[in-house]
């Protein structure tokens, strides 16, 4: 849903605003929000336990519901900023942080990483120097987030081994809604090598096929693929 009132107000939800808690046939069930400082209960509550909202709607006031209009989902792009990677790579991310002095927890789906390398950022030149504080192997632990504070840089490492499209983000909620994030993406082109084979039955998915210039639907059952 978008706000007529405000262009850049998206909420994500296929249920609507009006009357949502009394139709509502799955769970997300949540206690309004009260006084100027948020007071949400996080757990589901029941539907007659007071003055309660649709977890995605707890935001906007009962009249402030016809403010909003569903958008069509084909309104949607894809992704065109992602990081393109091939099925069986291990693949290498570096993250340098020194656009403001904030440290940003990255968190990455669908995969685990190890951290490979620290490094100092200097402060004039921006040049990376290796941390020998801190050494790393890479039989280290597994992790799905590690904090990168400001002027350092962290190496990490995982394996490809999951395929389709999976976000990469900061976890601080007002960093991720800014748009700092991003989607690792499978790649099937010319630019991946020694794929798995197309093996088995039939099924409708994936829904569309992406390249380096971009994803094509298909209206066509593609075979599974054995991993």
């Amino acid at each position: 849903y978008k706000s007529k009132t405000n262009p850049d107000m998206f909420i994500s939800t296929t249920r609507e605003c009006e009357s949502c808690v009394e139709n509502a046939d799955k769970g997300g069930i949540r206690m309004r929000p009260t006084g100027s400082v948020y007071e949400v209960f996080f757990k589901d509550v029941p539907k007659d336990s007071g003055d309660t909202c649709c977890w995605e709607w707890c935001d906007v006031p009962e009249d402030a519901c016809g403010d909003f209009e569903l958008v069509d989902v084909n309104d949607y792009q894809p992704n065109k900023n992602f990081i393109p990677v091939c099925f069986g790579d291990r693949v290498r991310l570096r993250f340098i942080n020194t656009a403001e002095p904030e440290g940003h927890p990255i968190h990455l789906h669908g995969h685990d990483f190890t951290i490979t390398q620290l490094f100092d950022v200097d402060e004039n030149n921006k040049e990376l120097t290796p941390n020998s504080d801190h050494t790393f192997k890479i039989s280290g632990p597994k992790l799905d987030t590690i904090y990168i504070p400001y002027n350092q840089s962290v190496d990490m490492d995982f394996d490809a081994f999951n395929p389709g499209e999976h976000l990469i983000h900061c976890h601080i909620d007002d960093h991720l809604v800014s748009g700092m994030l991003t989607t690792v993406r499978y790649m099937h082109d010319g630019d991946c090598q020694d794929l798995p084979e197309f093996v088995g039955g039939e099924n409708p998915f994936p829904k569309q096929f992406c390249d380096s210039t971009g994803c094509t639907p298909s209206e066509t059952k593609r075979l599974s693929k054995e991993l």
